[in-house]
């Protein structure tokens, strides 16, 4: 989740910008991450209890590798 996504979010219907159902709709999409050529589902795991699955028919090998590149965790710095 983009923790400066929900910030924008929730101060948008702070200020009256958003209604209620659907900021709560934006909320519950924050866990996708839409990269052009697929949604990567980063929550998956938390949720289903099983990590999301690269679906590659019809995706060139670049696209699939930029699906997985997505779904590894950043390394921590040290």
């Amino acid at each position: 989740m983009d923790l400066s996504a929900l910030e924008q979010l929730l101060a948008a219907y702070k200020r009256d910008e958003l209604e209620t159902g659907e900021a709560a709709r934006r909320i519950s999409e924050l866990h996708y991450e839409d990269i052009g050529y697929a949604r990567v589902d980063h929550s998956r795991s938390s949720r289903q209890g099983f990590p999301e699955v690269v679906f590659g028919a019809g995706k060139t090998r670049e696209q699939v590798v930029g699906i997985v590149e997505r779904l590894m965790p950043v390394p921590m710095a040290k």
